[in-house]
């Protein structure tokens, strides 16, 4: 729980010493990636949180809470669907090109019928009914900070877990669909 504002922000430009030379970045493993990752956000109050410049491909948010208070700021990337036409059966399914949650990924290769490019997680995945809460707090964390077209893909992200959720109707699902 912070009871402060804190930013966690990645630092595009290497460490200086106090001499003006980077610092030597050689000592770390071989296979180090310079991008700053977020892992997870399970079980942190984010209402004080400012997350900047971070890549959130694989961090997991279902379990945060004040998700919907969370600021995104610069350019944090989040993982994305896999494009193009699956033919699993009659019709084709077709995935557009939008962010996703990487929860999403792992549930999605979970299921038995899962389409080319979805990357399994380790674990028990999260179902669409704890996937959709979540979406909805993050579109809304990103319109409170005027990045509507981030805010749609999160939308899309909501709409899809709803529609495959299990607690509602069978005419909502079809409208859904068709939406």
């Amino acid at each position: 729980m912070l009871e402060y504002p804190l930013t966690i922000a990645a630092e595009p430009d290497p460490f200086m010493l106090t001499d003006g030379q980077p610092l030597a970045e050689d000592s770390l493993p071989s296979a180090y990636d310079p991008g700053v990752r977020m892992a997870s956000l399970r079980g942190v109050d984010a209402a004080h949180l400012v997350l900047a410049d971070l890549d959130l491909w694989e961090c997991l948010f279902t379990g945060t809470v004040h998700l919907d208070q969370l600021r995104l700021e610069g350019a944090c990337t989040f993982n994305t669907a896999p494009t193009g036409v699956h033919w699993r059966r009659w019709p084709p399914v077709r995935f557009t090109e939008r962010c996703v949650l990487a929860e999403e990924h792992h549930w999605r290769a979970s299921r038995p019928t899962a389409a080319p490019g979805w990357v399994p997680g380790t674990g028990r995945a999260a179902g669409p009914l704890q996937l959709a809460p979540v979406y909805r707090a993050l579109r809304k964390a990103l319109e409170d900070g005027k990045h509507e077209p981030g805010a749609a893909d999160f939308y899309h992200g909501e709409m899809e877990m709803r529609r495959h959720a299990d607690d509602i109707p069978r005419s909502e699902k079809g409208l859904l669909t068709a939406y």
